[in-house]
């Protein structure tokens, strides 16, 4: 019977290392338990190195990096485990991490002619430590960069694996009339499971070079880059079109001010265990979350609110307020509809859920300007309050529950159109039909559209508005980028469509800076404290008008407090 193994602390007093532990396999035959030599040793990152040639005549020496792999893997059911052997000692780990050790040890060890080395998160780090393990994640990054190659591990196989890696080796011995079974293999392996985690973005992006095992099988990312694209090797598209778009060579689509709320927004929603790693899993993608030190003594909340901060800070801009409607579960179907992050400030976005439907069906640009001036914030004692300058326009008089798609088939328009009169329930059912229509030309099949702007200057006319809501034809391939919309009115005759739940009495307010004006409500924290309840698109205030109204006296300046 062997002891628990019992890991012993890392020195983290090296001025230009990090320490690290590295991990061995040693060799058995398939029916003997796994034995492995973990040690320590130390990682020279290009941070290190930078900082050690930066300082003449420096003492301390530098040791070189030891070869090693890293592996790039999911951890699976964290109950499931199987004890392997470590300096002699037991250590648990997942039954996925088991299955690569062994076929590590089985099926490849004996072909080496090299003793490999590995770094394993699970193994590695100490995960019970919680100062150990945020000090590791810092520079998590650097490990897989350092890395002589990643490996990743897809788990055992299976028919789809063995014939999806057939195909990818072998294509041209596969002829048409199997294709439909090698594309049901490719989504197979390659959509879902290890493909859903949030860490292989990081993982996979830093990699000098990329190994995609399966089973005892084997294939070089370069030989399957060649053949990705949209359908079942969608994943490796986008992993490789963002490996692509950070290289200096080409232009990015991340290189905006906007990069870490691309970030956060693409990739945050994907699977991991713990909450925070959202943004600890995502940070070194982007400078602006650079900031963010991880430490898994903070709350989710808190972690979340560090990076609204960072994001705010680090680009002068609160686009991010924007996003506080991101209330959809991942996955669900139909998307089903969760609660926030507990305690999360009202300002600062959830990055566990997806966007809850979208304003921009409105203009389709983002040239929008409501706050024209500069932006102006003042700052707090407390992170989690977030101070900014604007005007109150006005209060909500009159708000539509939001819009919940029914999600049946797209031809199901009688379906959509009984939904969309319960959204507008002034308007006739007859008249809503009516704005359902099918492009020209008809044919057979084709996706009804919603003259959505139609039907909402007739819904603004029928409830008194006064004026033309929609000036152009709007229309929508689909009713469901509405979701989460509600129509609303206030006390002077502003009409709009915003986010969130609106009551009676919330305000209007245009914060200096922002695209889109605000609804808040008065909250009981302190005096002139507010939740942020959505961002709306005003009819008459998207171009900076609040200024005027100010100006003539009919609105007024005020610093709220956000919580």
């Amino acid at each position: 019977m062997h002891s628990q193994y019992i890991y012993e602390p890392l020195s983290y007093d090296h001025e230009y290392c990090q320490p690290i532990r590295l991990i061995r396999i040693l060799p058995g035959v398939s029916d003997e338990p796994i034995l492995c030599e973990l040690f320590k040793t130390y990682l020279t990152t290009s941070e290190g190195r930078q900082k050690r040639e930066s300082v003449e005549g420096t003492l301390q020496e530098t040791p070189e990096n030891l070869e090693y792999d890293a592996l790039s893997y999911a951890w699976g059911d964290a109950q499931d485990r199987v004890a392997i052997h470590v300096n002699g000692k037991t250590l648990l780990v997942t039954q996925n991490l088991w299955s690569f050790l062994r076929h590590q040890r089985d099926t490849f060890a004996p072909t080496d002619n090299s003793d490999r080395t590995f770094w394993i998160d699970a193994i590695c780090i100490d995960q019970m430590n919680l100062v150990e393990r945020s000090k590791q994640v810092a520079f998590i990054a650097d490990i897989y960069k350092e890395a002589k190659l990643v490996l990743a591990w897809l788990g055992e196989e299976d028919n789809a694996s063995r014939m999806a890696f057939d195909f990818l080796l072998c294509p041209d011995t596969y002829d048409s009339s199997v294709l439909e079974y090698v594309e049901d293999a490719l989504f197979d392996t390659f959509d879902g499971g290890y493909w859903d985690r949030l860490w292989i973005v990081q993982e996979l992006h830093h990699a000098r070079r990329i190994i995609v095992r399966c089973g005892p099988r084997e294939l070089d990312w370069k030989l399957i880059r060649p053949r990705a694209h949209p359908g079942p090797l969608a994943r490796i598209t986008e992993i490789e079109d963002y490996r692509e778009s950070r290289n200096p060579q080409h232009q990015s689509k991340w290189d905006e001010h906007s990069q870490a709320l691309a970030v956060l927004e693409t990739y945050g929603i994907k699977g991991c265990t713990d909450p925070r790693d959202s943004v600890f899993g995502l940070r070194s993608l982007t400078y602006d979350l650079m900031s963010v030190i991880p430490d898994y003594s903070m709350s989710a909340a808190d972690v979340y609110t560090a990076a609204a901060r960072a994001i705010i800070s680090s680009s002068g801009s609160i686009l991010l307020l924007e996003k506080t409607n991101k209330r959809k579960i991942s996955g669900t179907e139909p998307p089903r509809i969760g609660p926030r992050t507990d305690d999360l400030p009202s300002w600062v976005p959830d990055w566990k859920v997806c966007e809850y439907g979208s304003l921009s069906w409105l203009l389709g640009r983002n040239d929008l300007n409501a706050g024209h001036n500069v932006l102006k914030l003042f700052p707090h004692d407390n992170p989690r309050v977030l101070v900014l300058g604007g005007i109150i326009v006005d209060t909500v008089l009159r708000a539509t529950a939001p819009y919940n798609h029914p999600y049946c088939e797209s031809w199901n328009w009688r379906k959509i159109a009984r939904q969309l009169h319960c959204w507008l329930p002034d308007c006739n059912i007859g008249f809503i039909q009516d704005c359902l229509f099918n492009p020209a030309p008809l044919r057979a099949g084709r996706v009804k559209r919603l003259d959505i702007g139609r039907l909402l200057d007739h819904y603004f006319q029928l409830i008194g508005y006064q004026g033309t809501f929609c000036k152009n034809d709007i229309d929508l391939p689909y009713s469901h980028e509405l979701e989460g919309n509600i129509v609303l009115t206030t006390k002077t005759g502003y009409a709009g469509i915003a986010f969130g739940e609106p009551k009676m009495d919330d305000i209007l307010f245009v914060a200096y800076g922002s695209r889109y004006p605000f609804i808040i409500r008065r909250s009981e924290a302190a005096e002139e404290s507010y939740k942020l309840i959505g961002c709306a698109y005003i009819q008459g205030l998207m171009n900076g008008e609040s200024i005027e109204l100010k100006a003539a006296g009919k609105a007024k300046e005020r610093t709220i407090f956000l919580v």
